[in-house]
């Protein structure tokens, strides 16, 4: 679910960061917040992916059959 949640996020970010850019004016109009929302999810949802495939290979590893001599 939350690999869902962060990959939705960055796909709707990605079309919206630039009208999120031109809308911004807090704390200073600086014109680049949702840039920044952007690369912040992005960054959240590539830990998300890292923590998945360590336990992906954590489960995968020793259910694998034939490498032990079963």
């Amino acid at each position: 679910m939350v690999r869902t949640w962060c990959g939705l996020a960055l796909e709707a970010l990605g079309r919206a960061r630039e009208s999120i850019d031109a809308i911004n004016v807090y704390p200073v109009a600086d014109g680049d917040t949702g840039t920044n929302l952007y690369f912040t999810v992005e960054s959240a949802a590539q830990a998300v992916e890292a923590v998945f495939a360590a336990h992906a290979e954590m489960a995968a590893v020793p259910a694998a059959p034939g490498g032990g001599g079963e």
